[in-house]
């Protein structure tokens, strides 16, 4: 049996900069710190750009550990979507900016090159096959967890072939996933966590296992049951408990081959009774809005000028923590609206800008229309 382990944060720049620093503290300072004192055992990791930005400006020993870690061989850092959307919100020209931009941000902080990917909410699509092939991406790791169907579509990880193009398919536990959601919620203690993962492993005695343990559903279960001081030794003895077991993921066996519907996997994000992703936007006039209004400017300016396209296809929206229910936060969080406007805002004024130059100095917009075409166009 092979084990691997991995750990990952969804915090986003909607979340105050106490949360990045409770993950910091209680979790990330114990297991890198026993991994650089036990070489040999390695771990793989997600974690935000934006996790990643506030250890670059503000917590720099972690940084400086990484890449002595990555250098080592003992981490290796999962590449996604930069700004944590969700792939199919995106216009499918997008999407290979999106990851390639989180992969070079990687290679430049911790000088480690990444070909496996994880992405926020955990919603998968076959139409994201070419963004993942052109970025060089040889696997995803992904929960076996339907959400919307409320049931696991498989438990081994598998080889995908989808029109010639072939990609890894990592499937981790859901019993663990399981259980540390089920913490989260307070309804289980930290000791039964402990207690349920090793038993969890004791049992998985002739097959590989790869543990994906929610760093922010951890966080929020010891916070709830008033453990935040234990949380470091928790980690440790999870940590020994594995020594010498731990292998990469790319020595995980991948002996079959099988197919990935697309869906909403994952225990990650409270779906309620949605029977996709998408469904949010016909359920919630709000969020239907929020969406048009995106992309209304991103099509409007593609016609009015291409030279346009590639300011609005890096914008820093957040299409994935806008809209759902993670650990961290609600929807529509107070940064993640200001964020929102902020940017449909400046685009509302360069687009009010090219009207304005289209007319006599003196002329009155409203009086010409502009407001009957702003609301047209649903602007």
């Amino acid at each position: 049996m092979r084990i691997a382990l991995g750990f990952y944060t969804l915090i986003s720049n909607a979340s105050e900069s106490s949360a990045l620093n409770r993950a910091l503290n209680y979790v990330y300072q114990p297991v890198l710190s026993y991994l650089y004192n036990s070489q040999g055992n390695r771990i793989f990791l997600y974690q935000s750009s934006y996790m990643m930005k506030h250890i670059r400006e503000h917590r720099a020993e972690f940084k400086t550990l990484f890449s002595f870690l990555a250098k080592r061989g003992d981490i290796e850092f999962l590449t996604g979507s930069y700004n944590q959307s969700i792939l199919s919100l995106m216009q499918p020209k997008d999407r290979p900016k999106e990851i390639e931009r989180l992969t070079s941000q990687i290679r430049k902080d911790y000088l480690s090159l990444s070909d496996s990917a994880f992405f926020y909410g955990e919603v998968f699509s076959t139409s994201f096959f070419s963004a993942l092939k052109n970025c060089k991406v040889e696997s995803i790791v992904i929960s076996p967890y339907n959400t919307a169907l409320k049931s696991q579509v498989s438990d081994e990880s598998f080889m995908m072939n989808e029109l010639g193009k072939r990609l890894k398919v990592y499937i981790t536990s859901d019993a663990a996933s399981r259980m540390v959601q089920s913490y989260s919620l307070g309804d289980m203690g930290l000791e039964g966590l402990f207690r349920g993962l090793r038993e969890l492993l004791s049992q998985a005695k002739t097959r590989d296992i790869i543990l994906f343990l929610n760093i922010d559903q951890i966080l929020m279960g010891a916070i709830r049951e008033g453990k935040l001081e234990e949380l470091p030794q928790f980690f440790l003895s999870l940590m020994k408990s594995l020594s010498g077991k731990l292998v990469p993921l790319s020595e995980i066996k991948v002996t079959k081959n099988g197919y990935l519907n697309s869906g909403w996997y994952s225990r990650d994000v409270y779906s309620g009774d949605l029977l996709s992703f998408n469904e949010v936007f016909v359920r919630n006039e709000n969020f239907r809005y929020l969406y048009n209004r995106y992309i209304g400017f991103y099509d409007l300016n593609l016609k009015e000028d291409k030279g346009k396209k590639a300011a609005i296809s890096s914008t820093e929206l957040e299409l994935g923590p806008l809209f759902a229910y993670d650990s961290q936060f609600s929807p529509l969080s107070k940064k993640s609206r200001d964020s929102f406007w902020s940017y449909i805002l400046e685009r509302d004024e360069e687009f009010s800008d090219q009207i304005s130059s289209a007319f006599s100095r003196g002329v009155s917009l409203e009086d010409n229309g502009a407001l009957d075409y702003y609301l047209s166009n649903g602007l």
